[in-house]
């Protein structure tokens, strides 16, 4: 949210349903309307221009995903555009290797570990955050393609133009 607040000269609004969420934003962005909000039952009179999702849906089930995007939908102009940040698989992958490598249980056969997870719908893992210190309880990753995330595009009623950003820096549309 700050750093799109720098870059344009339009006014930003962040919004998370979690209170610890808004008021960390709060404290660390001064000056930056932060709101308390879950975007499946948010309604604004007056639409947003652009919304943007950023690493939200990975970790939310396909009920809540498609009610996050029908929200985001809702909450659009007719010509407003959504931009959605997901993980590739590449980065579930870096993940899962990351957490492998820090348990002492896995190393033996932590290759084999992360292979089987890969194929699962829903991965639940400890997972670093900024700092390299772990989320105190394990997150269930949901491990969706780019298709999975169009079709649930789709179905909130979003036209679709996926383009996936690779390691390198290039793109594929």
């Amino acid at each position: 949210t700050k750093a799109v607040s720098t870059l344009t000269n339009t006014k930003v609004v962040g919004m998370d349903p979690s209170p610890e969420a808004i008021s960390l934003a709060r404290k660390k962005h001064p000056g930056i309307a932060f709101r308390v909000a879950d975007a499946r039952t948010y309604r604004r009179s007056r639409k947003f221009d652009y919304a943007i999702a950023n690493m939200v849906l990975h970790s939310v089930d396909d009920s809540t995903a498609l009610g996050i995007l029908s929200g985001l939908h809702r909450n659009l102009r007719v010509c407003g555009g959504l931009i959605m940040i997901v993980p590739t698989q590449l980065w579930v992958e870096q993940k899962l290797i990351e957490y492998a490598q820090s348990h002492v249980k896995l190393r033996n056969n932590g290759q084999e570990w992360v292979e089987s997870q890969l194929h699962k719908k829903e991965v639940v893992m400890l997972m670093k955050i900024r700092g390299g210190n772990f989320y105190p309880e394990p997150l269930t990753i949901f491990n969706r393609t780019q298709e999975d995330y169009g079709k649930l595009l789709l179905r909130a009623g979003f036209g679709v133009d996926i383009e996936e950003s690779l390691m390198d820096g290039s793109r594929v549309s």
